[in-house]
């Protein structure tokens, strides 16, 4: 029996209360409050370091993160914060925590992780001292001397249901208030693709057809500034620090990986670094059947490309927010914009006022003018603007002018396929969409931008399609990747499964009326009115000058029929249309 699992390199953090059964036995209801005190501090911890729960189990925590650095200074901040939370308390009376923290390959399924690297994690924490860290030896190699963090070896441990002993370090940090930073350069975010190694018998073709297929794969990005794959193969075979690459490339970001060959399987993992401290921001593993060759390296090259620019835009754009005002390139303006934009109706004339002075910098850059485009055509979907007819020709003139000084990247072709159906012409909409295919087939926002426009030319199986595909490849999806599939699968009449993704889409952004609208009409035609009612208070609530225009405007319909149909469930639902 073939199962296919989804492999991934995570940091894993576990974390276990010390003496539970004691501390409840002697006060029940005291411990209990105690540990809710406890978890809520180290859930906290986890959301500020972008991690994720994966379960809690009794008095124990479950957590992964993208990144070691991440993790580990989780573990500490948070000890710390217990720490000085349990000096108001009586000793018999403080719960403390142990943590274990571990950097390993796991199975994803069901919404939790499994493998022997959650049981290293799980075992390693037992030898922490309560309110202590301990790591595997992977996590100190991978730390080395990044971070002001000592590491006191603990010698090769013997540990329950593990055949192999384990390297351990009791992990202490030597400043309080560990706080990691992303450190980037002002400029494009440039990267460069090492040549994947081969791991047991050699097969340089195979590895150097992959390196050369994800770096000109990547090259389409025309947000990304991509060292050509000669230049990176001079490092084949050279045990190379990152930071060196870094300097000799002049690349902020190195990505490298492994294939390794097992019958008829093949395992490939990638891992993306940044070359100032040599932090790991992401690894991701892909196994597949080794069918045809180029087809292997295309299929591998298209997902780690996907997931590889949507994890670099969240970074570079966290980075270009906190950089000092004064110090703003015209690509930081860019990347201020683009977080800013589609937000909130004051964030996004922010926004546009951000593209506008990148472009005061420099008047030829592109995708300052697809960033005005894209502020446009948010006032006009989310009607924050008193008239939608100027917003969408300025969106349309700002997109045009994108094309203007440079015909070769892909974003304001699909913008223009969106806002040409909006203007009720279907067929330009659709080449637009091919020509941005044609530029860059591994962009997740053409891929989305084709399903909004596939659902309103009631293609609803090929528009879910296309946006499932944008939300698997990418995992850092925008939010619109939610409701679009949401109205896709109303449209197709998979209603729970819509519920599915729009409530996903309100958890995102919990302020915006869109899924709410769509919720609404979907809880009406599974006859659950309640739910459709509340539904539509919300959507009302949040844009209090919804009615009929506004849905007929921005739900260009193709089908009389449909739209007639949608209306009917959004009244059915309450909505005043």
């Amino acid at each position: 029996m073939n199962n296919e699992f989804k492999r991934q390199l995570v940091a894993i953090l576990y974390a276990d209360v010390v003496g539970y059964s004691r501390l409840t036995a002697q006060d029940e209801d005291r411990t209990h409050h105690a540990l809710r005190q406890t978890l809520d501090v180290l859930t906290e911890h986890v959301r500020q370091h972008e991690g994720t729960i994966v379960h809690f189990a009794g008095d124990a925590v479950l957590a992964k993160f993208d990144t070691i650095a991440a993790a580990l200074t989780c573990a500490l901040e948070a000890q710390e914060h217990l720490s000085t939370l349990n000096k108001h308390t009586l000793p018999d009376e403080s719960v403390k925590i142990r943590i274990g923290v571990n950097l390993g390959d796991v199975i994803m399924d069901r919404d939790d992780i499994y493998g022997d690297g959650v049981n290293v994690a799980v075992r390693i924490q037992e030898l922490a001292e309560p309110g202590g860290v301990c790591v595997s030896d992977n996590v100190r190699d991978a730390i080395g001397q990044n971070l002001p963090i000592d590491f006191e070896y603990m010698g090769e441990q013997k540990v329950k249901n593990i055949d192999r002993p384990i390297r351990t370090f009791r992990a202490v940090a030597t400043d309080s208030g560990i706080v990691t930073k992303l450190v980037v350069r002002a400029s494009k975010p440039s990267i460069a693709v090492l040549p994947f190694e081969y791991i047991g018998h050699d097969d340089t073709g195979f590895s150097d057809g992959l390196t050369e297929d994800v770096t000109r794969q990547l090259s389409c990005f025309r947000g990304l500034s991509v060292v050509a794959h000669h230049s990176s193969f001079i490092y084949r075979d050279r045990a190379i620090k990152v930071q060196e690459v870094g300097s000799e490339l002049g690349v902020q970001y190195v990505l490298e990986g492994t294939i390794r060959k097992s019958g008829s399987r093949v395992r490939v993992t990638a891992q993306l670094i940044e070359t100032d401290f040599g932090q790991h921001l992401w690894a991701e593993s892909y196994d597949k059947e080794s069918y045809d060759t180029l087809d292997l390296q295309t299929d591998v090259a298209q997902v780690i490309c996907a997931t590889l620019s949507g994890r670099l835009r969240v970074a570079t754009q966290q980075y270009a927010i906190n950089k000092s005002i004064d110090r703003l390139e015209p690509y930081d303006y860019i990347l201020c914009g683009q977080a800013l934009t589609g937000d909130t109706p004051e964030n996004n004339v922010k926004a546009r006022e951000t593209f506008n002075r990148a472009i005061e910098l420099d008047p030829t850059c592109a995708r300052a003018y697809s960033g005005l485009a894209v502020t446009w055509l948010s006032d006009f979907l989310n009607d924050w603007g008193n008239d939608p007819e100027p917003e969408l020709e300025l969106a349309i003139e700002n997109a045009n002018k994108a094309i203007d000084c440079d015909d070769l990247d892909a974003k304001p072709h699909w913008l223009l396929g969106e806002l040409r159906l909006y203007c009720a012409d279907p067929d330009n909409a659709l080449m637009h969409l091919d020509e941005a295919t044609e530029l860059n087939p591994n962009d997740t926002d053409v891929f989305a931008a084709k399903g909004v426009v596939l659902t309103y030319l009631s293609e609803a199986d090929q528009a879910v399609k296309n946006l499932e595909k944008a939300i698997s490849l990418n995992p850092y999806h925008p939010m619109w990747y939610l409701w679009a599939l949401g109205l896709a699968l109303y449209t197709s009449g998979e209603y729970r499964a819509a519920v599915r993704s729009l409530r996903k889409a309100i958890d995102r952004k919990p302020d915006f009326f869109t899924p709410y609208q769509h919720l609404t009409a979907v809880y009406a035609c599974l006859s659950e009115f309640d739910k459709a009612r509340e539904s539509a208070e919300q959507a009302t609530k949040k844009n209090p000058r919804f009615g009929s225009a506004t849905v007929r405007e921005r739900h260009p319909f193709q089908d009389a029929d449909q739209l007639e149909s949608y209306l009917e469930a959004l009244r059915a639902g309450g909505l005043p249309v």
